[in-house]
């Protein structure tokens, strides 16, 4: 009978062994033995190896992965922190694709009625040195060719802001 006893706990021993999660011959003793003419060694030894290379696949995986979000984090960051006016440069269409320029559309004013319809004064009355001056002002921000509204018709830009300045000089001569 007491033998008996002590092949019982022998047995619920080496079971509780095999389910013990920290003893390397654990849970896998059984599978790792039925491989082949191995020895237990071998076949944990084996199994090691193989979860390593899934641990090194899963570590390459994951640093990709994370360089990948790095450059399109840095792409994201550069075109945010580009002025404006080179982002709407980026957004223009090539030069072959823009159509031409009109060529000096509107001629230079040759007279003085000219010339205050070009600067936007009425054309009635003849205005005063600082009207004049403050037209002037307005017409050259709006159609000087630095200006970022005009980047991407420079040589209109630049007819029009010509035929500003003719105006001015043509209705105060010694403005300057």
């Amino acid at each position: 009978m007491r033998e008996e006893e002590e092949e019982a706990e022998r047995k619920s021993r080496q079971q509780a062994d095999r389910n013990d999660p920290w003893d390397r011959r654990g849970r896998h003793f059984d599978t790792l033995d039925s491989e082949g003419d191995r020895t237990g060694e071998e076949c944990w030894n084996a199994w090691r190896r193989r979860q390593r290379k899934k641990e090194q696949q899963e570590e390459e995986l994951r640093k990709r992965f994370k360089q990948q979000q790095q450059s399109q984090q840095q792409q994201h960051d550069h075109q945010q922190h580009q002025p404006r006016w080179e982002q709407q440069r980026q957004r223009q269409p090539p030069p072959h694709a823009r159509p031409p320029p009109p060529a000096a559309a509107t001629p230079m004013p040759v007279t003085a009625h000219a010339a205050l319809a070009a600067l936007q004064l009425p054309t009635t009355s003849t205005p005063s040195q600082l009207e004049l001056q403050a037209a002037y002002r307005r017409a050259a921000l709006r159609c000087h060719p630095d200006r970022p509204q005009n980047r991407g018709r420079q040589a209109a830009a630049t007819a029009e802001f010509q035929r500003m300045k003719a105006a001015r000089d043509l209705l105060a001569p010694n403005a300057r």
